[in-house]
């Protein structure tokens, strides 16, 4: 007889995991830090 994988369902994210993406979410609504000067003059010459 051969071995077959168990196909494991699916997990459901942790609290932890969606508390920390409604963190991320939080911080990004602001100015993007990321985003060069001189890029951003090019990109969104009104910001």
């Amino acid at each position: 007889m051969r071995r077959q994988t168990i196909r494991k369902p699916i997990s459901k994210p942790t609290v932890r995991r969606e508390r920390e993406r409604s963190e991320e979410a939080q911080r990004r609504v602001g100015p993007r830090p990321e985003v060069r000067k001189d890029i951003q003059k090019t990109w969104w010459p009104e910001g």
